[in-house]
Parts: structure tokens; C-alpha cells; sequence
């Protein structure tokens, strides 16, 4: 029996499928066919929606559209559902989010006296910390999600003066990074082509790029040099005459995607 329909697991043409599929369904506006009173605010691979029959009547919906994919929901439990390893909880109109471990996490990591060389021990520490520092949406949340880090990373024979020096100095580096300003007009790349003068090139590339970014910062400077010395080459290769060239045209159907 020969399956026609999806990619094997591991397949580099299934996350190009997907992306195909995602932009059929907002360009075949299927989801501008949903009832407006469908409450969905977001369509992504997380829904909000205003109730759990609104969650049903848009799972049906999307079932109804395509025969060969089937589409599963899993509702809130306790006002918290688990997305992949963030856990996100509502309270009334407000959304915050923490670490999630599954119920069959152990608390195992890299032992502190494994033959595992020092410094991927300490990138665990700096990078679970660093997990912990993006996920968690309040202070409270960091430090309950922190303690218990700690505690993990104690039982697994890490030292306690190397666990909080390097979970402090995450924190205190991520504190000190200074804010990212968002631009509300897009830059525009300029493309600059000049001849190439060896090193001269390259200073004269600082200055523009200096100059520009002081006087002109809606601007991105691209300089290109090329050479002013050009050889041209014969042609080695015969070509063919259009009698000896094939005619194949390629054709891709997407009928099986209801269109």
C-alpha cells in the first residue's frame, strides 16, 4: 500500500509543505468564511477563543476543509494549559506565562562529577537560567521558576556558590542590556558600487558607513566594490539549436487541497 498523502517524519519538504498549506488557507480567505461571532483572536498553532464551543464549531470548521488532515484541540485545565515547555495561565482578562515540565520530567541533568568537560556544566546553568528569564512573564513567577532550578541543579551535585554566581550574572546581564529602540519607518538599503583599491577600500567603507549612520539613520549603507581590471573568456561550450532541447513542462496541482 502506497501512502500518498504527507512527508515521512524527517522529511526537509515538510516543514516547505506546511508553510505551502498555511499561506493557502489565509490567501483562500477560509478563515474569513468563519462566522464573525467565532470570538478567534489569533490563528496560529495557539487559539484563543471566547468559549469551548467556540473551540468546537472552528475545530469542525477546519475539519470540514481539508478531508486528508485532521485537526485535534486540548482545552484548558485549571485556567492553564501547557504549550510545548511554557505553561500559560488566565486569570480573568490577563495572560501570564512559566516554565512547564511534563509530569514525567525527573529533575535529571548533567551530573556536577560526570566526565562531561566544565564548561558545558556551566552553559546548563546559565542557559536553563536563561530559559527561565524569558519565559516567565512576572518577577514572582522568575523567582519561584528559579528556586526550583536550584534546587534541581543541587541535587544533581552542583556546587551552590557556582549556581548562584552564574545565575546572577545572567540576570545581572540581561539587566544591563540596554532596551532595543523599535523604528516606526523602515530603513531602506542604499547600494553603493565602487571601483576596489585595496585597503584604501576599506576605510573609505568605515567613513560612509560611519557618516551614514550619523546623518542618514533611515538608511542601511551597502558599499560593493568590483574590479576595474576584467577578463573576458570565450565561450568553451556549443550550444543547442531549440530542435535538440526538451520540451517538458512542470505542473504542480494543489487539487487535492479543495481548491
Amino acid at each position: 500500500m502506497v501512502n500518498i498523502d504527507g512527508v515521512a517524519m524527517g522529511s526537509p519538504s515538510g516543514p516547505v509543505l506546511a508553510n505551502i498549506l498555511s499561506v493557502i488557507f489565509r490567501r483562500a480567505g477560509w478563515l474569513i468564511m468563519s462566522p464573525p461571532q467565532s470570538g478567534l483572536d489569533t490563528w496560529m498553532t495557539l487559539s484563543i477563543f471566547d468559549s469551548k464551543d467556540t473551540a468546537s464549531r472552528f475545530l469542525h470548521f477546519l475539519n470540514s476543509r481539508l478531508l486528508n488532515i485532521k485537526f485535534t484541540t486540548e482545552l484548558e485545565e485549571n485556567r492553564e494549559i501547557p504549550f510545548l515547555d511554557v505553561c500559560i495561565k488566565r486569570d480573568h482578562n490577563t495572560i501570564s506565562t512559566t516554565v512547564h515540565h511534563k509530569k514525567t520530567f525527573t529533575g535529571l541533568y548533567t551530573k556536577w562529577d560526570s566526565f562531561t568537560p566544565r564548561k558545558y556544566k556551566i552553559n546548563l546553568i546559565r542557559t536553563l537560567t536563561y530559559r527561565c528569564l524569558r519565559i516567565s512573564s512576572k518577577s514572582t513567577l522568575l523567582q519561584s521558576t528559579l528556586s526550583d532550578l536550584k534546587n534541581s541543579l543541587l541535587q544533581n551535585g552542583y556546587p551552590r556558590g557556582i549556581i548562584n554566581y552564574n545565575v546572577n550574572d545572567v540576570l545581572t546581564k540581561h539587566k544591563d542590556r540596554p532596551s532595543e529602540h523599535t523604528l516606526t519607518v523602515p530603513k531602506k538599503d542604499v547600494i553603493l558600487v565602487l571601483p576596489y583599491l585595496g585597503f584604501h577600500s576599506d576605510a573609505l567603507t568605515r567613513q560612509l558607513k560611519s557618516c551614514a549612520n550619523r546623518f542618514y539613520r533611515l538608511i542601511i549603507l551597502r558599499v560593493i566594490f568590483q574590479n576595474t581590471c576584467k577578463v573576458f573568456l570565450f565561450p568553451y561550450k556549443d550550444r543547442f539549436n531549440r530542435s535538440q532541447k526538451s520540451k517538458i513542462v512542470y505542473k504542480a496541482s494543489f487539487s487535492w487541497l479543495g481548491l
